[in-house]
């Protein structure tokens, strides 16, 4: 592509944007955008090179990269990454280029703790809905299931995972070729930095995760046991339910109702569950009390 040439694409792709920022129309124009951004100390670390040249070039590449699918220069910088040589999108940049594309629809979530997998629909007008499941057994025959993300968050992972593959079926033309961050970071076992437009469905996937961890389960495919619930034992206090049990399920509703975010909600019922000792509450009331809490984390993700 000669210089001509590469100037029209940006320029085509700057007059989609709906938000227009500067846009250099020439890689000269780029490489001077990129000694300012170096001189103002403001280049993301993860595109630092030892050198000002090295710099300046991995600026200009990176921009190019983000604007074969519709991002300005800075934008870019803060959404593309480089990993082992091959560049990235990260997951907020997908999502958000998704939703500003003219037929975008809508987005929903549907976590599954009996099962252990997530599902992502996506909506575009003028087609059928795109649903997209993920399941433990999946990450298992793909080799992830032990990867250090997959063990510390694995209903966060199943959830991107599943929004990955809803996201890329269904908006291919606005996500282009570049393959998802955090799903390369997590495939090589590394620490993912997490958007925090992603904290509130974050926080639902780590409540059912620390559900799931108090539940028996089929360590291969993930599921959880079938239990039976056993008939109270009758005591002779209150018409068969002991004082000490009143108490405790007051106390669990009173907590959920009081929590306002789901990171409460969940500091709730870990506070709750030591102070009465869930564990020896009669099952008909663990269940009852679960119920309540998802209740509440219903509301609240709302």
């Amino acid at each position: 592509m000669n210089k001509n040439q590469s100037a029209m694409v940006r320029r085509t792709v700057s007059n989609q944007l709906q938000n227009r920022a500067h846009f250099p129309d020439s890689i000269e124009g780029l490489a001077r955008y990129a000694d300012i951004l170096i001189d103002s100390g403001l280049v993301p670390k993860a595109h630092q090179m030892r050198d000002r040249d090295g710099t300046r070039a991995r600026i200009v590449v990176i921009t190019q990269f983000g604007a074969a699918v519709g991002l300005d220069p800075t934008t870019s910088l803060w959404s593309v990454d480089v990993i082992e040589g091959k560049p990235t999108l990260n997951s907020k940049a997908r999502l958000a280029l998704a939703q500003r594309h003219p037929a975008w629809d809508g987005i929903r979530y549907e976590l599954n703790r009996e099962n252990r997998s997530a599902t992502v629909i996506v909506s575009r007008k003028g087609m059928d809905d795109v649903s997209y499941t993920y399941t433990w057994q999946d990450a298992k025959t793909a080799g992830l299931a032990d990867k250090f993300n997959w063990k510390k968050h694995p209903m966060r992972m199943l959830l991107h995972r599943a929004r990955t593959y809803a996201l890329e079926d269904t908006f291919a033309d606005a996500l282009g070729a570049l393959p998802s961050t955090e799903d390369i970071q997590a495939e090589r076992g590394e620490e993912i930095e997490w958007s925090p437009e992603d904290a509130k469905v974050n926080a639902h996937a780590d409540a059912l995760d620390a559900e799931y961890e108090d539940l028996p389960h089929n360590p291969e495919t993930g599921e959880v046991a079938p239990q039976s619930v056993p008939e109270p034992e009758p005591t002779p206090e209150e018409g068969g339910v002991s004082v000490e049990v009143s108490e405790a399920k007051i106390a669990f509703l009173v907590a959920f109702g009081e929590a306002e975010t789901p990171t409460e909600l969940q500091q709730a019922k870990e506070t709750t569950k030591q102070a009465f000792d869930f564990d020896r509450l009669p099952r008909v009331t663990q269940g009852e009390i679960v119920a309540a809490y998802k209740k509440r984390s219903r509301e609240l993700l709302a």
